[in-house]
């Protein structure tokens, strides 16, 4: 088998365990996508037997909004359709990024895991990570933040300096990098 398979420009692992869509899986797509366009906006699509994903992955890289589910009775195929799902993990510790990508993959959740070593508190780490998201031209679908600086202790215990610190990583960084997923969201962009 040829292990990878390109559909609606999405690189797509597949198996044995999974078919590798061929000419009627894209008219099914193409359905799917025609029927979504005359949903309501924020379509909840459940892509039954989904088996590589490459249906529902197609559905969500098209249609504006669209919020997929992929299903299958098959636990194989669903560890393949977690690995068609593309990934973009950031952190200060690019040694800690490499590892955890590592674990990720090893464990079938992503099969595009792309990691970038930033500092969120600094603007200058910040838009050179932004720059070369952009320059690879990724679309976010789905940004989840949980950086940020703890407070541990009371306010009167902390220097300005610390404070500034965390104003940075909680609000500034928060709202830089929602910009920009904004600016290069997918046809569909939930930030959590």
């Amino acid at each position: 088998i040829l292990g990878e398979w390109e559909f609606y420009g999405l690189k797509l692992t597949v198996t044995p365990d999974v078919l590798i869509p061929r000419d009627d899986t894209c008219a099914v797509a193409q359905l799917a996508m025609g029927q979504a366009l005359f949903l309501p906006d924020s379509p909840r699509i459940l892509d039954l037997c989904c088996g590589s994903g490459c249906i529902g992955l197609a559905v969500a890289s098209r249609i504006k909004d669209a919020r997929v589910t992929l299903a299958d009775i098959s636990k194989e195929a669903l560890a393949i359709a977690k690995k068609n799902a593309p990934l973009i993990l950031t952190g200060r510790s690019e040694e800690k990024l490499k590892n955890l990508a590592a674990q990720l993959k090893a464990q079938g959740y992503a099969q595009d895991v792309r990691f970038y070593a930033c500092d969120l508190a600094n603007e200058g780490s910040r838009c050179a990570m932004m720059e070369k998201i952009a320059n690879e031209n990724l679309r976010i679908s789905t940004l989840v933040n949980v950086a940020g600086a703890d407070v541990q202790k009371g306010l009167e215990e902390y220097t300005q300096e610390k404070i500034a610190f965390q104003c940075r990583v909680n609000f500034e960084a928060a709202v830089c990098l929602c910009r920009f997923a904004i600016s290069q969201k997918a046809e569909h962009l939930d930030i959590i």
